[in-house]
């Protein structure tokens, strides 16, 4: 079986600087595939390759069977592809449920211009994809902040409401950047929970996580890179154990870390 997503030899060459080195992998559909390395690997170069975001220097991303290596963010998150971001992006002076219905319009027949300017028929289906929105604040557990400004919601809620978000543009894949980073052990554990709840009704996640704990029990693949280049990838009990990966946590190859 094809992968959902595939790299083949991608590079990405900033001024002279290689972040990512013919990298190419696979990601299987319906599971959970996590991205790991020590910092400046090149991961989140790697997210924003997937989504559009910057374009690989060289190399080719494939989708669902079709190249998307040129294609605008836009266009990419249409086809059914979404994200996180490292730094939590949320439109501060919306509500939370605002927020997530922004996810909805992606798959919604008006889209979110139509429903701006009022256009007919706009009314019926905004009530829809409110709807729609709470039901994925329920989903992820923080219905009740719903009315609340996101901006004024605390920070393990705020990192909900992007997952809501991204889940509410009903994706294929869906990439998560870090997305444990500044949580506690208790909101940890339950953003655990949820990816994999996701990945159970058959939304294929990629997974980039500082949190090996997090990253050992939830996921089926793990692919390891260093430096822009690929040094493992297979199940959490070989990746833990392969000597290149060791290496590169310890730090042997960064004196200075």
């Amino acid at each position: 079986m094809k992968p959902l997503l595939e790299l083949r030899d991608v590079s990405k060459n900033f001024d002279g600087v290689l972040a990512i080195a013919d990298l190419s992998f696979g990601v299987p559909k319906n599971v959970v595939k996590a991205i790991i390395g020590p910092n400046g690997a090149g991961k989140t170069t790697l997210i924003n390759m997937i989504t559009g975001m910057i374009r690989p220097s060289s190399g080719e991303i494939v989708f669902n069977g079709r190249a998307i290596t040129n294609l605008k963010p836009h266009v990419i998150s249409a086809l059914g592809i979404a994200r996180t971001f490292q730094a939590v992006e949320l439109f501060e002076n919306m509500t939370v449920t605002e927020n997530v219905m922004v996810g909805c319009h992606v798959r919604s027949h008006k889209g979110i211009v139509s429903s701006a300017l009022r256009l007919p028929g706009v009314g019926r289906e905004e009530a829809e994809i409110g709807k729609r929105a709470i039901e994925y604040l329920k989903f992820v557990g923080i219905e009740q902040y719903k009315d609340r400004m996101a901006g004024t919601v605390p920070f393990g809620v705020q990192r909900l409401v992007e997952m809501a978000r991204a889940g509410a543009s009903q994706p294929e894949l869906l990439l998560l950047d870090e997305p444990a980073a500044g949580l506690n052990e208790a909101e940890t554990r339950k953003a655990s929970q949820l990816i994999r709840q996701i990945c159970e009704d058959r939304v294929t996640v990629v997974l980039v996580e500082h949190d090996m704990k997090m990253v050992m029990a939830i996921s089926d693949e793990i692919l390891v890179i260093d430096y822009g280049r690929k040094i493992a990838e297979g199940t959490p009990d070989a990746v833990k154990s392969d000597p290149q990966v060791i290496e590169a946590y310890l730090g042997k190859r960064r004196p200075h870390a």
